[in-house]
């Protein structure tokens, strides 16, 4: 009740000893008459005993009238206050509410709701949210879901940080029983533990409770919330947070469904493009393969025919007949050995089979292989290299890649000009080592804006004419694919008119670097 001081005119005593003096000072006034009745002077006391009683009675029950209007004054404005701080609170929370409602990541919605409990309800001087890892974007920043739960948004005084608060684990003397049981964890004067706790942030900051509230939905603990107050929170107020605390937990698992909703749309986005890659090579097979497959076989079915029905023809043309069927033949086996490649680049599964090789070796029986087309073509094919380089990879995939390289040599060089292939080895004494080899042409050349594109599928410089060249535009690509594979890189210098120049390396490994600096 309110302490209100009472002005000493207004008591009891007061009314009722005037009424007794008035009473009193008239008997002795007619006893000082001598000629009055004393029955009435008897009667006159008699009265003022009777009216003084009497007021005595009116005046105390009045001032206990009084005191009941006061006491339930007092209490009805209570009441009224307590409504209004209630309906305070319940627009804090729809506020909340409206605002989480409208985040999609787990951690806005977290510091969202943090940032209200501190700002709208008076009593909340910090707000912690700790969540599951596998709810936040990062993990949780090196937290895994058997060690805790991680520190995802807190708002407040800063409390510095305290390490052992950022990742929760069972074992936490302020939030444990969040861990075994459902229920509120209570924590009371929490700046007399913070020494035993080694926790000197909540003495400094004059933290008096904690609540620690659990984040479940459907028996699986998302999360725990916790709220620092330097009053006693009581545990009607805390427990007026319990639909707030649900919905923070049915958005923080709307935002799970959601980033798992996005990570299942970019997979089938990437099967999309998968499906339209694989779209590209069908058109491929249907259209580029049947076409160049089908010169080189009629070439060869045309000459089948040829030698069947003609017994008479001379050893020159027979041999040039050989000539024809080796060449196309190679043609179609270089063909369907891309496909070949390319389905295993596809699929992932471009096994290489690394060996210890003499690098020069396989070049010089490369060069060897297109020795008599070149010379048939008029075009000088001239090998440089600088002595044996004992390398450490697949013989036969680096035989492809240096067959494509000089089959486009070949293909885009006029007759009378000149290949060049060359190995070397790059590095000094203290640098890693690198075998490089360099296929060089007099050819056309390719444009600076193709060069960016010639390495990938199905891309093809069109001729100055605007004619398409032969092949599928895949042996560049599956060339890439290898050398890389090998460790190394591959990449083209050309300018138009020049002529071009491919090269790749290949690293060389422990052993093989060894023997190269000893054979340099």
């Amino acid at each position: 009740m309110r302490d209100e001081s009472i002005h000493p005119l207004q008591t009891r005593f007061f009314y009722v000893g005037s009424i007794f003096a008035i009473s009193l000072g008239l008997a002795c006034l007619m006893w000082r008459f001598r000629d009055v009745n004393l029955i009435l002077i008897a009667f006159g006391l008699t009265w003022a005993v009777l009216v003084t009683a009497l007021t005595w009675e009116v005046v105390t029950r009045a001032a206990r009238l009084q005191a009941m209007v006061r006491s339930r004054t007092y209490a009805l404005e209570r009441s009224n206050g307590d409504w209004a701080a209630l309906l305070d609170q319940w627009k804090a929370f729809h506020t909340i509410s409206s605002e989480i409602n409208q985040k999609t990541g787990a951690d806005e919605i977290a510091q969202t709701f943090a940032h209200r409990l501190c700002t709208s309800l008076p009593g909340v001087d910090g707000a912690w949210v700790w969540l599951e890892p596998g709810l936040l974007p990062d993990g949780g920043g090196g937290a895994s879901a058997g060690e805790g739960f991680a520190l995802a948004a807190r708002c407040g005084p800063d409390f510095g940080m305290p390490e052992p608060l950022c990742v929760l684990r069972p074992d936490n003397p302020l939030t444990s029983r969040c861990f075994e049981a459902p229920g509120v964890t209570m924590g009371h004067h929490l700046a007399l533990r913070a020494r035993a706790w080694g926790w000197p942030w909540l003495e400094a900051a004059r933290m008096e409770s904690f609540a620690g509230m659990r984040l479940e939905l459907d028996g699986r603990l998302l999360g725990v919330l916790g709220l620092f107050s330097r009053r006693t929170l009581t545990v009607e107020f805390v427990s007026r947070l319990d639909l707030s605390v649900n919905q923070l937990t049915v958005a923080l698992e709307k935002a799970r469904l959601l980033r798992e909703a996005a990570g299942r749309a970019d997979e089938l986005a990437a099967m999309d493009d998968e499906l339209g890659r694989l779209g590209a090579m069908r058109d491929w097979l249907i259209s580029s393969a049947g076409r160049d497959l089908r010169g080189p076989l009629a070439n060869i079915r045309s000459i089948g025919e040829i030698l069947e029905h003609c017994e008479d023809l001379a050893g020159q043309e027979r041999r040039e007949f050989g000539r024809v069927i080796r060449h196309e033949s190679g043609q179609v086996c270089g063909l369907l050995a891309d496909m070949v490649d390319l389905a295993r680049i596809a699929a992932g599964d471009l096994a290489l089979a690394p060996h210890t090789l003499d690098l020069a070796g396989v070049v010089a029986r490369c060069c060897e292989s297109f020795a008599p087309e070149a010379e048939e073509r008029g075009i000088v094919l001239e090998t440089t290299v600088s002595g044996a380089v004992p390398a450490h990879a697949d013989g036969q995939a680096v035989g492809r890649v240096l067959n494509n390289l000089l089959a486009n040599a070949l293909k885009f060089t006029p007759g009378g000009g000149r290949i060049r292939v060359a190995l070397d080895v790059l590095g000094g004494s203290d640098e890693p080592l690198d075998a490089v080899v360099r296929v060089s042409d007099t050819g056309v050349g390719i444009a600076p804006g193709e060069q960016a594109r010639i390495f990938d599928l199905f891309a093809q410089v069109a001729a100055e004419s605007g004619e398409r060249p032969a092949g599928a535009g895949i042996g560049l690509a599956i060339c890439r694919e290898i050398v890389e594979a090998s460790g190394g890189r591959i990449w083209v210098d050309s300018r138009p008119g020049d002529g071009s120049t491919f090269a790749f390396t290949l690293p060389l490994g422990a052993a093989a670097a060894a023997a190269a600096r000893r054979v340099a």
